[in-house]
């Protein structure tokens, strides 16, 4: 009985924790667990874990020591599986779990997120999803009317899809159950429990006839022996049986409808007991569980998402239940899971299920990553076959041979246990260690150290040779040991059989490398076949891996089948085919909604996360479809068959190839088999999912080569692909990733997203639409257009689309770009294995050095090509490009007219301008409609025309025309029919092939005799040859070209080999200089490429395909040494490489050797003329771009891309037309009137005009009319004020924990650089100097100066370059205006911090100058080099008397006061205060601004004095503001927020506020306005409270000042920390106006006596209260486990325990503890992670932020005293006695001064007494204990 997987693991996991107690045999214990463990991962099977097993993983997991010989190879920056994991999204922790009863009548659903990005819009949303979308014409949803065209016939008596799809696979399942495909028959398992061997299922299943078309048909009896009466009304209305027949089935098909498309119960109740023992009752009742598990389960007659992917329409609610419960429970791949049982003894097969879901939710895959320009996938499959691998079983068997030598018994004969790899292993020990059996093994360590090896030396055997020159056994052993300490799960059979003792060919080796005694082969070959045999057996699944994949394919392939012939013949019958003959699969009806309009975009494994989100879970976690694990998505082990396609999978590097279930039928990570030296892995899928707007064009050359369509088309033509941009195609999911872990495709998306939105502009709403209906281009954008990112910077936006440079490391690569760093690093891997069989030193070892070295600029060269070049590929595809975008256009516009008159059929007011709001919406649908019928309708119903590239037949002027003029007639195919008459060898066809090789001098080898051999098939008469050099060596010229010595000689390789002889003597060795080596050699390839090249091609030239007329019409022919078209002569390229000698630049010298034995043929029997006259133009075969006939999205022709369809999640506008188009069969368009609500894109008002007319746009634009909600989900700003549309490589992902951060600090999501430090902000703002009275640790001399409300950048001038970044790092364009003057204003290299305003550049202040880094200077000192080495120039200002000044603390409310007439808002820095480069706030630096006074209304109020109000703005003239919308006496105002006050007033009253900043957002469609306000100052002297108008113009002029702080909440309490500051805690309550904070009490207020932390707290009250908002809804939540694991020690600490507050006080008198990371409130797990890795750099910071920090507070910590201590504190004095007690010291030496002497200032104030010691108690009130 042979053992099952789970069997050998555990036995070998007890086994070797036997022999790590006993010491025994434990090397052959760890690698028999080791095999064990990766045979169970292998066989997909899970085991739960145990301590034991955490015993045994640990030893496995022994730091691996470095071996001498195995160096450590340069890795590529190309990583596989960026696009394979999760990310962060908007919908992430936001869908709603669904009871498992609700899974298969609902849908996903997103729950709504106030304040966050999409905040109601989701993927599955009734609103965006397509199957929900509604139909115009019926009304129904277009999930149902896809089931209508399943189920119905399109008329009566013709055939149903169901019933084809039946049919189709009665015949293919039968077939493959035939052929034993495992896809259908699963493979044999052992079950333990039963003793017997059960078929698993991992794959499709068996489908055991079930089909859907029976499980309608058993329906629609059931509903007809119910309703017979009715069937006799039909029969009487509808006398004849075909009519009768239909119409009832339409009734039927009706009454389930309402079914699936209603809110109504069923009327049976599912009973969990129904099908249970009284036993199984109250074993369930007195295990624990709830009573009310067994309680009936009311089902819903709706039919939900999960419900249709299954295809459960035709079952009752109940039944749907069972299957839905089943699959949860039982899976579908188990043997016992293969039946899901039904109500009435029913039954249905998990086969089924999983077809059902191939062919159902495929499509619905595909778009969501598709981009959202692309239609569906219209390049037709590949039909896989083992000739796809060219070592096909060798690949296969590789994985599986070390798992055979493990379970081959060594002696059959006498039933030994010992395996053939055991065996193996102990010869090596006994014949490498002598004394192996006198060993004394006590404990494992020693075993370590004295033992032999653990496992087979597999890579010491790759390296043989080298192990081979040590100079002892003892020697040799050592060095496998740490080579193979490891041990390897596969090994080639090449290598298997040198370990046995063996050669690659099987003869027995003379000599083993690796052992001195070795005597004979250590295995017999009997023994060897045996294994073989095992290994083929143990990998059937892999060897069948293929017909799996094609059978899968069957069923989940849509629009794109493979091509007929491609199909066996005995398939062919079975696939179906489309009206234009197309192989199609059984997943195309399904797929309609999906294929004919654009992707969505995005990362589709976010889609999976929702769907499973929103699904139950089992006891680990697991849904019916998986469950995330860190970020990545894994299959469930129980329906890896059901949705393991869909889901990621990477192939084994080590075996190229993917194993197990789950990776043979996964459509991620298959690999180009096309044209590939080696190809990357088994899966060889290249064009599933590939979609192409030249379908035609990209189907016919889609296997072609590059010389292959170099040849067909008779020059240069482009791949399939056309670009490497998506634009002209796209492929999904083959994008692996890309140069440093990039999402390439992620990108490609994120690109055409943004151009989409931008040139069609959508962001323009569609009451004030965009001008101009196209406008992006490479050379500019439109002035007016409003950009979809980057904040309106137009250069970073061209800089995203490809208009100008970027970085190499930004820019995607292609699928061919990603195969070629395949390829690269896989011989990378191998010259590194064969360079350790040389010594350093020699010669091979410095050519195979140098080999490496350049495969590493290779890569980089990759990444270079990737780089779009301005003036060459990049306009060519860019130009194209935007001619596609006219054309597409133009194209849509045109069908819009033509389907206009159908809205207005329907609806004669449809575009009636009196009416805007239907005018707009209608309109908007118009174009959708028509973009729509373009992508459905042949071309034959609208015979437009699009942009394309395809097939065209172009008049070619000969070589005799070109070279010709009226005088002379320069004919070269005469020439050399001439020269081949007088001189060539007469060649006869009875010629052997040794007399044809030695007339032309042939060498005799393979390569040459094959040319010689095509030669004489194609005589049947004598014919005069040369070779290609030996006509160039007459010295004739034949097209006017000078001739070329080097051809003179009659050894034409010989002469080649010569130049190269004397390029390698005079080049630099490798070993000394290997980048000078290989540049050297890269020069000798272009000069003799430029030397020679251009007469050899100049041959092949007047012999191309355009040329053939002459050369034809002469008798002449060309017989190439390498036939470039025919794959069978690729090796003649090959045959007559510098061996070895070029390596990566041998192409220009191979190719020469090549060519110039190339044979001329001349036979005068073939031609037609002998003069000399000029031939005429000939009609070639050539491929072009030019207008293309318009197709839909299939296989044939040129297609329009999505302009008007989709992306209305991201930048639609609600809007309800009146009337749509359906496009049924997709023959015809019909218009019907059954429209709801959609999101629409706006129309530029152009585009309008052509339309409808100026006249009638005018009326609407001019009409006031607004759609409701003017912002779209990409515009629409969260919590933050910021839109989802930053970043444009997430235009749809947006984390709240992210927004959570950005409201508690505005840096917290910066990008840090180094090397660029940022521009420094104020640490705080202060409301006036008055607040100064809280803060201490000043040195009394201030730099007073204008903040200017600009752009804040930094500088760099280096020589004449000058450059500029932001806040963020990124770039900042200069005008050539800006570098005039900013290089005016000083010679000297520098780094300055300056702000621009409006058109002058404001320098604030200095960090370098002269390439000497400043920083470390005071305030001061900075401010004299600019004043001292800087000159104002234009518009560029260097601070001046006009906006800084220099004061002390007694001149500083005058220099203030003076200020503020002219400025604004002012920033106070310490004088000595150095700059802190690298930090983003300062401690020292004060931000000042006068506040505003504001009338608002009081709408509530709140305690007992001090008082809180609620104030109002308005009254509000419209509704739809929510919450914040505030009734008070019939009018309606804008709650602005809250203030406190000792001043009695009650509601209703208009009170004049002292407002600090105003903020603007918008919610909804909505703008509101939150108001941070300081104090009343009294009664209003206007009896109106401001308006909208006026808090709008305060928005922009008095913003909030955003500083950072810390929350915690409590209960009924909210805390505002600021850092070393203080902490303000409000009271948290709900009241008839909603919820809301009053109340603030500042901790150490009592003691400072001053309310600026209050007004501090108040003054971003409107971000706070937002945080706290998310924070409530669980955005924020404190996860403990995360803290401990993050600090382990750290004991936690909170304002809100009374004892923490005493330990606060005792330690620092009275202050918060700045350093008590407790006190923040811990994001949750994903955020704390992020934040960790953005404080990374904390440490080596610490001391100089410590230094500038000042103190707050008045308790006897915040005058500088340290408690306990008599020393001064480090963290800021109140005193400053000298230099070294500044908080800022830096410790830097100053020669001229004096580190010991004190401030004169501070010399005076000594001698005065300071203020008295305040109580640093402090007693929270009752109401906010803990």
């Amino acid at each position: 009985m042979r053992e099952t997987p789970t069997g050998w693991y555990y036995r070998s996991r007890d086994e070797l924790l036997k022999s790590i107690f006993d010491g025994v045999d434990l090397h052959n214990a760890i690698g028999d667990f080791y095999f064990a463990k990766m045979n169970l991962e292998n066989h997909n099977e899970t085991i739960p874990q145990t301590p034991l097993d955490d015993v045994c993983y640990s030893i496995l997991k022994q730091k691996q020591k470095r071996h001498r010989f195995d160096k450590k190879t340069k890795g590529t920056t190309f990583v596989r599986g960026a696009e394979m994991k999760l990310g962060e999204h908007v919908w992430q922790g936001r869908m709603r779990e669904r009871p498992l009863h609700e899974v298969a009548s609902s849908y996903p659903h997103a729950e709504f997120a106030q304040g966050q990005h999409y905040p109601e819009s989701h993927p599955h949303h009734k609103k965006h999803h397509p199957l929900r979308q509604k139909n115009t014409i019926t009304g129904r949803s277009a999930m149902t009317e896809k089931l209508r065209r399943f189920y119905l016939p399109s008329k009566p008596g013709g055939e149903s899809m169901s019933f084809r799809h039946k049919m189709a696979e009665i015949g293919k399942e039968r077939l493959e159950e035939k052929k034993e495909n495992p896809a259908v028959i699963g493979k044999l398992r052992y079950n333990v429990e039963s003793g017997k061997e059960e078929r698993h299922h991992n794959f499709l299943g068996p489908l055991n006839d079930h089909y859907l078309h029976d499980i309608y048909e058993n329906n629609y009896q059931r509903w007809l022996e119910n309703n017979r009466d009715l069937e006799k009304k039909m029969i009487e209305k509808y006398p004849k049986p075909v009519e009768h027949e239909h119409a009832l089935r339409l009734m039927h098909f009706e009454d389930a409808a309402d079914g699936w498309e209603g809110d109504q119960y069923h009327g049976e109740a599912f009973d969990p007991k129904a099908k249970m023992s009284e036993q199984e009752i109250q074993d369930h009742l007195y295990s624990g569980k709830p009573e009310s598990e067994l309680d009936p389960i009311l089902l819903k007659e709706s039919l939900g998402h999960e419900g249709y992917l299954y295809g459960l329409e035709f079952l009752n609610p109940v039944d749907r239940y069972r299957v839905i419960q089943h699959l949860h429970e039982k899976g579908s791949d188990h043997a016992n899971a293969q039946n899901i049982e039904l109500g009435n003894n029913g039954v249905i097969s998990a086969g089924r299920i999983k077809r059902n879901l191939a062919q159902r939710f495929t499509g619905e895959f595909d778009r969501y990553m598709r981009p959202q320009h692309m239609h569906g996938a219209n390049v037709k499959k590949h039909y896989e076959t083992v000739d796809d691998i060219p070592d096909g079983e060798e690949r296969y068997i590789k994985a599986s041979l070390m798992k055979a030598m493990q379970e081959v018994p060594f002696d059959s004969e006498n039933e030994s246990k010992t395996s053939v790899y055991q065996n193996l292993l102990d010869e090596y020990n006994e014949l490498l260690h002598e004394h192996r059996d006198s060993m004394d093994v006590g404990t494992y360590e020693e075993e370590q150290e004295q033992e032999g090896l653990l496992h087979l030396p597999v890579k010491g055997m790759r390296q043989g040779r080298k192990i081979g020159r040590l100079e002892d056994a003892e020697s040799k052993l050592k060095e496998l040991k740490i080579l193979d300490e490891n041990p390897y799960e596969h090994v080639d059979l090449e290598t298997m059989l040198a370990l046995m003792g063996y050669n690659a060919d099987m003869t027995e080796m003379d000599s083993h490398p690796l052992l001195d005694g070795f005597d004979g082969p250590l295995v017999s070959m009997e023994k060897i076949r045996e294994v073989i045999k095992r290994a083929k057996e143990m990998s059937e699944i892999e060897r069948q891996q293929k017909p799996i994949r094609n059978h899968d394919s069957f069923h989940h392939v849509g629009k794109n089948g493979p091509d007929l012939a491609d199909i066996p013949e005995d398939e062919r019958e079975h696939w179906l085919t489309d009206e234009e003959n197309n192989v199609i699969g059984l997943a195309a009806p399904f797929a309609e909604d999906f294929h004919h309009q654009g992707g969505m975009g995005r990362n589709v494994l976010h889609y999976l996360e929702m769907m499973h989100d929103s699904l139950p879970k089992d006891d680990d976690g697991y849904s019916i479809m998986g469950r995330v694990e860190r970020d990545r998505f894994v299959p469930n082990p129980k329906t890896v068959g059901l949705w393991g396609r869909y889901i990621p999978s990477l192939y084994s590097k080590e075996t190229r190839q993917h194993a197990g279930h789950h990776g043979i039928t996964s459509f991620w990570d298959s690999a180009n088999h096309r044209h590939m030296t080696k190809v990357r892995n088994t899966k060889n899928m290249p064009f599933r999912q590939k979609t192409s707007l030249v379908g035609g064009y990209s189907n016919q050359v889609r296997y072609m080569s590059d010389d292959e369509r170099k040849a067909y088309f008779n020059g240069p033509a482009n791949r399939s692909a056309l670009s490497a941009d998506n634009y002209f195609n796209a492929n999904a999911i083959n994008a692996l990733g890309g140069i440093g872990l990039k999402a390439t495709q992620s990108l490609n998306n994120a690109k055409h997203s943004h151009r989409l939105v931008t040139a069609g502009g959508r962001l323009h709403p569609p009451h004030d639409p965009m001008k101009k209906n196209m406008w992006l281009n490479k050379k500019s954008i439109g002035a007016s257009n409003i950009l979809s990112h980057s904040n309106e910077n137009r250069e970073l936006f061209r800089i995203f689309q490809g208009h100008k440079k970027k970085k190499a490391k930004d820019v995607p690569l292609s699928a061919e770009a990603e195969d070629k760093l395949e390829e690269l690093m896989h011989e990378y891997d191998t010259i590194s294995n064969q360079i350790m069989d040389f010594e350093e030193g020699s010669d091979e070892y410095s050519e195979l050095n140098a080999r490496l070295h350049a495969i590493e600029q290779e890569e980089m060269a990759i990444e270079a090509e990737a780089q779009l070049d301005d003036k060459t590929t990049f306009d060519q595809i860019t130009d194209n490009a935007e001619i596609k975008d006219e054309s597409d256009l133009r194209a849509i516009m045109s069908m819009a007219q033509k389907l206009k008159p159908e809205f207005e059929k329907a609806d004669p007011d449809a575009f009636n301008p009196e009416f805007p709001d239907k005018f707009l919406a209608n309109t908007s649908r118009l174009m959708r409609d028509a973009n729509m019928a373009l992508l459905r309708l042949p071309h034959s119903s609208h015979g437009l025309h699009t942009h394309g590239y395809g097939e065209v037949k172009q008049e070619v002027r000969s070589a005799s025309e070109l070279l010709s003029d009226d005088e002379n007639i320069v004919s070269p195919h005469h020439t050399i029919a001439s020269v081949l008459g007088a001189a060539g060898s007469e060649i006869l066809p009875t010629h052997s092939q040794a007399k044809v090789r030695s007339l032309l001098n042939l060498p005799d080898d393979a390569v040459h005799n094959e040319m010689i051999d095509r030669l004489l098939e194609g005589m049947d008469a004598p014919v005069k040859v040369l070779t290609h050099g030996n006509l160039l060596g007459t010295g004739i010229s034949f097209a006017g070209e000078e001739p070329n010595t080097i051809f003179t000689s009659d050894d034409h390789h010989g002469v080649i080999d010569s130049i190269f002889d004397e390029h390698k003597r005079t080049r630099t060795p490798a070993k000394v200089d290997p980048t000078k080596h290989n540049i050297e050699n890269g020069q000798f390839a272009d000069n003799f490429r430029k030397k020679y090249g251009g007469h050899l091609e100049l041959m092949e030239q007047l012999f191309s395909p355009r040329q053939q007329n002459s050369y034809e019409s002469h008798g002449l022919s060309r017989i190439p040494l390498t036939d470039f078209s025919d794959k069978r002569y690729k090796r003649g390229k090959k045959g007559n490489m510098a061996t070895g000698s070029l390596k990566g630049f041998a192409g220009s010298l191979n190719q020469a050797k090549s060519r110039v034995h190339d044979l001329l043929i001349f036979d005068p029997t073939k031609a037609t003329t002998m003069e000399k006259v000029v031939t005429p133009s000939t009609s070639v075969r050539t491929a072009q771009w030019t207008q293309q006939p318009i197709h839909p999205a299939n296989s044939n022709g040129a297609s329009v891309q999505d302009m008007f369809i989709s992306g209305g999640m991201d930048s639609g506008y609600e809007m309800t037309p009146s009337v749509g188009m359906e496009f049924p069969g997709n023959k015809t368009a019909m218009a019907g009137t059954n429209t709801e609500s959609q999101f629409l894109h706006s129309i530029p008002e152009e585009i309008m005009k052509a339309l409808h007319g100026e006249e009638a746009v005018s009326q609407v634009l001019s009409s006031n009319y607004q759609v409701p909600s003017a912002v779209t989900n990409m515009n629409r700003v969260d919590v933050t004020g910021l839109p989802a549309n930053l970043d444009p490589n997430a235009i749809s992902t947006s984390d709240p924990t992210e927004t959570l951060m950005v409201l508690m600090n505005p840096d917290a999501l910066l990008k840090e650089d180094k090397g660029r430090p940022p521009p420094i902000l104020p640490m705080h703002r202060i409301f006036s100097l008055k607040d100064f009275e809280a803060l201490r640790g000043f040195s009394g001399d201030w730099i007073v100066s204008a903040f200017y409300d600009g752009k804040r950048m930094m500088i760099i001038r280096k020589g004449n370059t000058l450059t500029a970044y932001d806040e963020n790092n990124d770039a900042i364009p200069l005008s050539e205006d800006d570098k005039k003057q900013l290089k005016a204003v000083t010679e000297k290299n520098y780094i300055i911090d300056a702000v621009r305003m409006k058109d002058n550049i404001h320098i604030i202040d200095i960090i370098d100058y002269d390439d000497t880094n400043i920083s470390d200077m005071t305030v001061r000192e900075r401010l004299k080099v600019l004043r001292g080495q800087f000159d104002s120039h234009e518009h560029v200002l260097v601070p001046g008397p006009y906006d800084t000044r220099m004061t002390e603390d007694g001149g500083l409310e005058a220099t203030v006061s003076s200020l503020q007439e002219t400025h604004k808002q002012l920033l106070l820095r310490d004088a000595k205060s150095t700059y802190m480069r690298g930090e983003r706030r300062h401690p020292k630096w004060f931000l000042l601004r006068k506040n505003k006074n504001v009338s608002f209304i009081i709408l509530d109020v709140r305690g007992k004095g001090p008082y809180t109000y609620r104030l109002g703005a308005g009254p509000l003239d419209s509704e739809g503001f929510g919450n914040r919308g505030v009734d008070y006496e019939g009018k309606q105002y804008l709650d602005v927020g809250t203030v406190k006050s000792p001043k009695p007033f009650k509601e209703g009253d208009t009170v004049s506020i002292s407002v600090s900043g105003v903020k603007k957002r918008n919610r909804q469609g909505k703008t509101i306005y939150d108001v941070t306000s300081s104090k009343i100052v009294g009664e209003a002297d206007s009896e109106s409270p401001a308006s909208l108008e006026t808090l709008s113009l305060l928005a922009k002029s008095h913003p909030i000042i955003h500083v950072p702080y810390d929350i915690t909440l409590k209960e009924d309490q909210i805390s505002i920390v600021f850092e070393g500051l203080d902490e303000v805690i409000y009271k948290s309550e709900s009241s008839h106006t909603g919820n809301w904070a009053h109340s603030p009490k500042s901790v150490m207020g009592e003691l400072s006596q001053s309310d600026y932390t209050l007004q501090l707290a108040e003054s971003v009250r409107p971000l706070w209260n937002q945080a706290v908002s998310l924070m409530m809804k669980g955005v924020d939540k404190k996860d403990d486990s995360i803290v401990e694991e993050i600090i382990p020690d750290k004991k936690y600490h909170t304002m809100h325990s009374k004892k923490d507050r005493r330990q606060s006080e005792k330690q620092s008198a009275g202050v918060i503890d700045a350093n008590d990371e407790m006190n923040i409130m811990k994001p949750g797990m994903k955020t704390m992670l992020k934040t960790i890795t953005r404080i990374a750099n904390l440490t080596e910071r610490l001391d100089r932020v410590a230094k500038e920090k000042m103190t707050g507070g008045a308790g006897r910590g915040g005058l500088g005293i340290d408690v306990g201590s008599a020393i001064e504190s480090p963290r800021g004095p109140t005193r400053l006695t000298s230099e070294e007690s500044v908080p800022d010291w830096d410790m830097i030496e100053r020669p001229t001064e004096d580190p010991e002497e004190e401030y004169d200032s501070v010399t005076q104030r000594r001698l005065k007494q300071k203020r008295g010691e305040q109580s640093s108690a402090y007693e929270a009130e009752s109401d906010y204990e803990a």
